[in-house]
């Protein structure tokens, strides 16, 4: 396995989508970063959104389609690449002082997001069809 370390951050190789659901799970904060010039919305961000847990979101194109839905997140702290070094570890020290590590309740979530359900889908569907 390739692995590079550099203090406190360790980079490791790919890993299963089951490992890195239990790695998640374990997590108290996690970690987005955007892509650039892109029209599609990871799968990745529904995903962390879903586990009502704090998100730092790294973004560099300001048309980032994440940030639509991120916005809409309580527990998010946006960061782009263009603010300073300096403001960026005030923020990211604030954020991770704040003690609202209790994850969200799923209904707050279903609120802010109800047009990415299941429910929502077949509906929308269902109205195509009938």
């Amino acid at each position: 396995a390739n692995e590079d370390t550099n203090g406190n951050i360790v980079l490791k190789d790919p890993i299963p989508q089951e490992v890195l659901s239990l790695e998640m799970e374990k997590a108290d904060i996690l970690v987005s970063v955007g892509n650039k010039q892109s029209d599609y919305l990871p799968s990745k961000v529904l995903e962390y959104i879903g586990t009502g847990k704090k998100i730092i979101h790294f973004y560099s194109d300001p048309q980032d389609v994440s940030l639509d839905y991120f916005r809409r997140y309580p527990k998010v702290l946006l960061i782009s690449e263009l603010e300073s070094v300096d403001d960026v570890i005030k923020k990211i020290m604030v954020f991770i002082k704040r003690h609202d590590f209790e994850v969200l309740n799923e209904s707050i979530i279903l609120e802010s997001f109800v047009e990415n359900t299941i429910e929502y889908s077949a509906s929308k569907i269902k109205e195509l069809l009938w």
